[in-house]
């Protein structure tokens, strides 16, 4: 993830603010952060608490870096499913 958070965050202009990340496995939120680029980012959980945390940080673009080894394909489709009603 730090990879991604760090290529939306080289470059200011274009617009992306990261509110929080996602770590695998992680399990709940701790108050922990992960630093990129000189910023803390909160780490919000784990796959399993990514809807509940797309919620509580009002994400309004969530992204996600190649994890269909963690979701499968079916926790991925689940996920987009329930982001859909949301506009996100």
């Amino acid at each position: 993830m730090s990879v991604l958070a760090r290529e939306l965050m080289r470059n200011p202009a274009n617009g992306y603010r990261i509110v929080g990340v996602g770590v695998p496995g992680y399990g709940e939120p701790r108050g922990e952060a992960m630093l990129v680029n000189g910023e803390e980012i909160p780490i919000l959980g784990d796959e399993v608490r990514a809807l509940e945390a797309i919620n509580e940080c009002s994400a309004n673009t969530p992204s996600r870096s190649p994890a269909r080894s963690i979701f499968g394909v079916d926790g991925i489709r689940k996920l987009l499913w329930q982001l859909e009603p949301l506009g996100r």
